[in-house]
């Protein structure tokens, strides 16, 4: 079992070799005579038909799931379990067939989901700089140090 989430892989089962007599598919627990891992190029390979995200998701009883409830509603995640195509190396499905590791759980997304979640988060981010570059140069304004845009620019090694 890896001991940090950084360790962790992702089994891709359609592509592994599972050797069926030494497995328990319904439970989860896997045997295999060949294993393929997930990897980020394999996003780029139309032939493989990955069109889901996997991704690690807080897991916090004590405030409801929040994060989960999140994800599900606003970008349309679900908890991965067995029998879906990926499976984390090393972990054992919980009572409910869910892939916990610590405080965090196992979910998937439509690809396209995680794209415009990504975009989403970015411009949220972008919005924030802004708003700060905005705020320090009242600042700068109200102190009367009148620095120019383009100056302030150069400083902060904006382009």
């Amino acid at each position: 079992m890896p001991e940090h989430l950084g360790q962790m892989k992702l089994v891709d089962l359609k592509r592994s070799i599972v050797d069926e007599k030494k497995s328990d598919l319904k439970k989860g627990k896997y045997a295999f005579m060949s294993k393929t891992y997930l990897s980020r190029a394999d996003f780029l390979d139309a032939s493989l038909g990955l069109n889901e995200y996997y991704t690690w998701v807080l897991y916090e009883p004590r405030e409801n799931y929040r994060t989960v409830e999140t994800y599900r509603y606003s970008w349309g995640f679900e908890i991965v379990t067995v029998g879906d195509r990926m499976c984390p190396e090393g972990i054992s499905p919980d009572a409910e067939n869910k892939y916990v590791f610590k405080d965090v759980v196992l979910m998937k997304c439509p690809l396209v989901n995680w794209l415009r979640k990504t975009l989403a988060d970015q411009a949220k981010s972008d919005q924030q700089a802004k708003s700060v570059l905005a705020s320090f140069e009242k600042e700068l304004d109200a102190v009367g140090a009148g620095v120019s845009q383009e100056t302030l620019s150069k400083l902060l090694g904006i382009s």
